[in-house]
């Protein structure tokens, strides 16, 4: 008579199929699971050109504000402001010289802070940021 336990290939079978199928349900769910959307790297300023500024991203000029014109697309330049006092100011310098050529400057979003220094002291503030503003309908 046989002991009851069964046979060792049929358990180690079923270890292997178990093992593939776990491992198969693993790999398709890296494959199609979204990456995580990355950090934005923005904070709110307020702008002293009159510029309307956003947290993060860019919007597009809207016809209903009064600003007839403008389409929806924005165009997206990237600048670099400077200041001697703080990282906030550059950024308000960048926007404020930008109106000065750009109209309808709708959201600035900030890519990175540097500083100069010397001495171990801070000199020059910088910010490289990106700058939106709406595109015409009436262009030639």
């Amino acid at each position: 008579m046989k002991p009851r336990g069964g046979d060792g290939k049929a358990t180690a079978v079923f270890l292997w199929l178990s093992l593939f199928f776990l491992l198969s349900g693993l790999l398709l769910y890296l494959i199609f699971s979204a990456p995580p959307e990355p950090p934005r790297r923005s904070y709110p300023v307020s702008s002293q050109a009159g510029a309307e500024v956003h947290r993060a991203g860019y919007s597009c000029p809207n016809k209903s504000k009064g600003m007839t014109g403008l389409t929806t697309v924005a165009k997206v330049i990237e600048l670099v402001g400077e200041s001697q006092i703080g990282w906030e100011d550059a950024v308000h310098n960048a926007v404020e010289e930008a109106s000065k050529t750009i109209e309808g400057i709708t959201g600035v979003e900030v890519v990175n802070l540097t500083a100069s220094l010397d001495n171990g002291e801070i000199e020059e503030y910088k910010v490289n940021l990106k700058l939106a503003f709406g595109v015409r309908e009436d262009r030639a």
